[in-house]
């Protein structure tokens, strides 16, 4: 077969594009058939806790750098309130949520479409009745219960929403007034060539057509400001040698001074003031991705704001 070149590959590649659980689990499936003689795809399936031993592999998360990070920022935000509602969505396997229960947070709800055993909420069903974990599969009970959340969570999540801004929207509903989205580890493009080069790059988007859309960092607050929800806190790039996003095992270069410059910044509440100058400088005069600190963020916390809702009759609904 003639390769595609050009027009051709991108049309290609972009109409095939693909989300929905069976996907996901399969392309695991493939892959981890695959790293029996792959080393870099057994590294990969690692990194994400997609290791075929799943007891082992929940067991891995719970000790790594990657939890201990997170679990430091979760509990900051959520004042050390241990009874404080979380839901996290999009959890994929779960293991985040369930780790939060382990640690002693107390109502802890998962929101994940996937039953899938690898993917999805299948392995952790056992476990999170002896957590008191309630795991949400069905879309539409979530949003139709009267349950209200005082943190959600989400770990490379939101870029695979299909309309961001109206998922946002959405999940502002199931948020108490003044709760707190904690968006982690979001994937990044500031530019047509790195957004085409991330797809590229991607393993599961050119081998299996898994969806994937990276957006700028400025782009996913302007669309939370849209749904109802403030700026409150950026963690950047570097920040405690980037394990809020994975748990590396090298160092990272510059992260000490910039783990440093980042906790007086939080203390003078003055991140989204980084986050703005940043931006500004990028929009003015162009940042590369080896400097980007705050607009390649680990972590961005927002606020829900309490917004006045136009009436509707019920006869508009």
């Amino acid at each position: 077969m003639e390769a595609l070149t050009g027009r051709q590959y991108w049309k290609s590649l972009l109409r095939g594009m693909k989300e929905y659980p069976s996907l996901k689990e399969g392309t695991i499936l493939k892959e981890l058939e695959l790293s029996k003689t792959d080393p870099g795809i057994r590294k990969m399936l690692e990194g994400l806790y997609l290791d075929e031993d799943r007891k082992a592999s929940f067991h891995r998360f719970c000790v790594s750098q990657e939890f201990k990070t997170m679990l430091d920022e979760i509990i900051r935000h959520a004042g050390c309130d241990w009874n404080v509602r979380i839901c996290e969505i999009g959890a994929g396997h779960g293991f985040l949520a369930m780790a939060l229960a382990k640690e002693g947070f107390h109502q802890v709800s998962i929101l994940e479409p996937s039953q899938e055993w690898m993917t999805g909420t299948g392995f952790i069903v056992d476990m999170a009745k002896t957590y008191g974990v309630r795991i949400w599969n069905d879309l539409e009970s979530w949003y139709e219960s009267d349950e209200l959340y005082d943190i959600i969570i989400t770990k490379a999540c939101v870029h695979h929403f299909d309309n961001a801004c109206k998922v946002a929207a959405e999940i502002k509903c199931k948020i108490n007034d003044n709760g707190k989205w904690l968006m982690f580890d979001e994937s990044f493009a500031n530019s047509p060539k790195e957004l085409y080069s991330s797809l590229t790059s991607h393993p599961h988007v050119y081998k299996y057509g898994q969806y994937e859309w990276p957006y700028s960092a400025k782009l996913y607050v302007e669309f939370m400001r849209l749904a109802g929800y403030r700026l409150e806190e950026v963690i950047p790039f570097r920040y405690k040698n980037n394990h809020i996003a994975r748990n590396v095992s090298d160092e990272v270069k510059f992260s000490k001074p910039v783990t440093m410059m980042s906790r007086v910044l939080v203390r003078l509440k003055l991140t989204v003031s980084a986050f703005a100058i940043e931006a500004l400088i990028d929009h003015c005069v162009g940042i590369g991705t080896k400097m980007r600190l705050f607009t390649k963020p680990q972590l961005l916390v927002f606020r829900a704001q309490k917004i006045d809702y136009p009436v509707c009759s019920r006869n508009n609904v």
